[in-house]
C-alpha cells in the first residue's frame, strides 16, 4: 500500500500568496493529497471554498479541509482492512438508501397530483363523530366570555348583568362594549382551556374544579377589572369540543387519504409487475 502523502501548509500558503483562491475557480487537477489510489484535487477543494474569505481565512480553510480528507480516508481505510464485508454493507445501504430517496421523491409528486385536500364539513363531523377515542380531553375547558376592562369603566356594573342575560338587545350592548373598551375578551360561542383562561388573570386563586357553569368569576388589580363568565363547562376526560380540534380533525382525515393513495400505489405496482414478469418471487 503506498504510504498517503500530503501537501504541506507552506504550499497551500504559496497557493494563497499567488491568489489561488481569489481566481475564478477552474479545473485543475493538481493533487493535495493522496492514499493508496485515493486522490484529493485542487479542483475538488476550489469547489467548497466559501466566497468572500480572507487570504488568512482562506487558508485555515483549506488546511483544515485537506486535514478532514486525510483524516476522514484513513479511517475508511481502517475500516475496510478491519472489518469483514464492510464495502458490501456499506453499497447494500448506499443503495437502500437512494432507493428511498427516489421512492420519496416519486411519492411526493404523485401525491401532489392525486391527494384531495378538500374536507368538506359533513366529513369532518361524521370523522368526528366516529372517533370520540381520538379525542379525549386532558384538561377542562370553558365555553364562556371573558372581559379585561378599566376599573373605573362606567359600564362594569351593567356588563356584569349583561354577561348573563339572554335579552338581545343587551347581549348587542355587551359586544359594543367588549369592541369599544374591552382590553382583552373571548367569545360567548367559543370554547377554551381553562389553563389559557387562567393566565389572563392577575391571581391563580380561582381553583379549576369549582368552576360551574352560569356563575361569574372577577378579579381586579390597580387598573382593570377581570371578568369570567361560563357558559358551559366540559372536565377533563370528556369529548373534546369540535372547534378545538377542527384542524387536527382535517389533518388526520388528509393523512388517511395520503396513506391509502400510497398502500394502492404499491399493491398496483406490484401486481403489474408480477403480470409483467418484472418481478419474480423466488420459491423455495
Amino acid at each position: 500500500m503506498k504510504v498517503f502523502a500530503i501537501f504541506s501548509l507552506t504550499f497551500i500558503l504559496v497557493l494563497t500568496s499567488c491568489n489561488w483562491f481569489r481566481t475564478k475557480p477552474v479545473a485543475d487537477s493538481t493533487v493535495l493529497a493522496q492514499i493508496g489510489e485515493k486522490k484529493l484535487f485542487k479542483q475538488d477543494l476550489i469547489a467548497y471554498l466559501p466566497k468572500g474569505l480572507s487570504s488568512e481565512d482562506s487558508t485555515k480553510y483549506a488546511q483544515a479541509f485537506v486535514e478532514k480528507w486525510v483524516a476522514k480516508n484513513l479511517i475508511a481505510q481502517k475500516a475496510i482492512e478491519n472489518i469483514p464485508d464492510i464495502e458490501k454493507k456499506i453499497q447494500y445501504q448506499v443503495e437502500d438508501y437512494k432507493n428511498d430517496l427516489l421512492a420519496h421523491h416519486y411519492q411526493r409528486e404523485f401525491l401532489y397530483q392525486k391527494l384531495d385536500t378538500t374536507v368538506t364539513r359533513e366529513t369532518l363531523i361524521k370523522y368526528y363523530q366516529d372517533h370520540p377515542q381520538d379525542f379525549e380531553l386532558k384538561q377542562s375547558v370553558l365555553q364562556c366570555t371573558f372581559l379585561k376592562l378599566p376599573k373605573k369603566d362606567r359600564e362594569v356594573p351593567n356588563v356584569k348583568k349583561w354577561l348573563a342575560s339572554k335579552n338581545p338587545k343587551e347581549r348587542d350592548k355587551l359586544r359594543q362594549v367588549m369592541l369599544s373598551k374591552a382590553q382583552r375578551m373571548t367569545q360567548d360561542s367559543s370554547w377554551h382551556y381553562w389553563s389559557n383562561i387562567a393566565r389572563e388573570f392577575p391571581k391563580t386563586d380561582i381553583d379549576e374544579k369549582e368552576i360551574q357553569p352560569n356563575k361569574l368569576y372577577e378579579q381586579q388589580d390597580e387598573n382593570y377589572i377581570y371578568l369570567l363568565y361560563v357558559y358551559a363547562k366540559k372536565e377533563a376526560n370528556a369529548t373534546t369540543p369540535m372547534e378545538l380540534v377542527e384542524k387536527t380533525v382535517k389533518e388526520l382525515i388528509i393523512s388517511q387519504r395520503r396513506e391509502k393513495l400510497i398502500q394502492d400505489l404499491e399493491k398496483n405496482l406490484i401486481e403489474e409487475a408480477l403480470k409483467s414478469k418484472k418481478l419474480i418471487y423466488g420459491t423455495k
